[in-house]
């Protein structure tokens, strides 16, 4: 959950900063927690099936490590509706998020491909 906490603070901080109340940075808060995990599931799904031209690094090396990820858990194909079910959550949290960059930068968290 790392990624995830670091995320959620790199938006927390940014409602702390825009003068946001609590109940308003809690949502930006959970949005952010939602997107971050949304993130590492793609994150963990490319090293799997990802190519070394476009991730820019070497895939495989959690399989190598035997490290366990949730793709490696569960199956690739629910891995990415879990991935799915947490972006949808990051924008039901921040409803007034859609058809802002906020909104597109958390449907490219899911749907990048490097």
């Amino acid at each position: 959950h790392k990624t995830a906490e670091l995320i959620s603070a790199a938006m927390e901080t940014g409602a702390v900063i825009a003068g946001c109340g609590a109940e308003d940075r809690r949502r930006v808060r959970q949005a952010g927690l939602e997107a971050g995990i949304a993130f590492q599931i793609r994150d963990d799904l490319l090293d799997i099936e990802g190519a070394q031209e476009t991730l820019g690094k070497t895939p495989g090396k959690d399989v190598d490590r035997g490290k366990l990820t949730l793709p490696s858990v569960i199956g690739m194909e629910a891995a990415r509706a879990e991935g799915e079910k947490r972006a949808r959550a990051a924008l039901a949290a921040l409803p007034e998020a859609a058809g802002t960059p906020l909104e597109a930068l958390i449907r490219q968290m899911v749907e990048r491909v490097a």
